[in-house]
């Protein structure tokens, strides 16, 4: 991410939903890079196989195989109010 969302998260109310965060800016490197996703199973103190990434872009989001996380690529060209999977990635969550 090249901009930090901490600030419109808890605006919104939603940044007590999250324990850490990984910018790109903050590590001078950018998705699809797997050296992204390392920080962020680094920073989460958990082993890449044990986490699930999620994300809405084929190629920008591939990282994540590449750094050895599980990937769910959510459909691109989402509508306001439409549904995108993120029901699958709650069942995901609740297998693990």
């Amino acid at each position: 991410m090249g901009w930090d969302l901490r600030a419109t998260f808890a605006h919104h109310g939603l940044d007590h939903y999250f324990s850490s965060w990984v910018h790109s800016y903050e590590h001078d490197t950018e998705k699809p890079d797997p050296l992204l996703f390392q920080h962020a199973w680094r920073e989460l103190g958990v082993a890449p196989e044990e986490t699930l990434m999620v994300g809405d872009h084929p190629a920008k989001d591939g990282g994540a195989a590449g750094a050895g996380l599980r990937s769910y690529v959510l459909p691109g060209r989402a509508t306001p109010g439409s549904r995108r999977g993120l029901d699958a990635v709650l069942r995901l969550a609740d297998r693990v």
